[in-house]
């Protein structure tokens, strides 16, 4: 089983994260837990570099932003996913972010990119080939993800997207029928979390599930 988890910054997803992979060791999988941006160098010079919010303000267009993120899916996928996948064939790999950022980030990000275009690179049409069986959106309103992201001490990435009208548009483009054709057309299966309320209240939620899925 392949679950990505998707959301807007401060939705909850270091919350719900850590109660999936609680749920599987409960259950013995064996499980992979990868993150896009990766933590090898491709993945580290996107945080960095690409989409940090530099003091001098330049930046990068979007579809530099695209192509960077790309790459970095097609050397995830390439020396790590698909080969963890055939030693594992009754593991479970849970991926934090996914081409479907990609798809409701850069369009919005810069109006020259669309979801074709973001859809024709080579990593992208990898991660598609190999599309995920669930992807979880965690829906949150913006002003309580803003909330979280004000009190957030352990983690800031100054990313040139947290911005709070950026960040409410983008809310709602996770939840276009557009944004998530590609995953719907390769059978994944998408299931929207309502990611308002306490930590506990959300872990709940996710646990109630993974039951259902597991």
């Amino acid at each position: 089983m392949h679950i990505v988890i998707e959301s807007i910054d401060g939705a909850g997803k270091g919350t719900v994260i850590p109660v999936i992979l609680e749920e599987l060791a409960l259950r013995n999988r064996e499980t992979l837990m990868i993150t896009e941006p990766t933590h090898t160098a491709i993945g580290s010079f996107i945080r960095n570099e690409i989409v940090y919010k530099h003091e001098d303000g330049h930046a990068y267009s979007g579809h530099i932003t695209a192509q960077m993120f790309a790459i970095d899916r097609e050397v995830l996928y390439t020396n790590t996913v698909l080969p963890w996948k055939a030693a594992h064939p009754n593991g479970v790999i849970v991926q934090d972010r996914s081409l479907l950022s990609s798809l409701a980030y850069q369009p919005l990000q810069d109006p020259d990119v669309d979801i074709p275009w973001i859809l024709s690179l080579r990593g992208n049409q990898i991660e598609r080939a190999n599309a995920p069986d669930i992807l979880l959106i965690l829906r949150i309103n913006p002003e309580e993800a803003k909330r979280r992201l004000a009190n957030r001490t352990d983690k800031q990435d100054n990313s040139i997207f947290e911005k709070d009208a950026f960040q409410v548009t983008l809310a709602a483009r996770y939840l276009d029928p557009a944004i998530q054709a590609p995953y719907q057309n390769a059978g994944t299966r998408i299931m929207i979390i309502d990611a308002d309320g306490t930590k506990e209240q959300v872990a709940e939620r996710i646990k109630q599930t993974l039951n259902a899925l597991l």
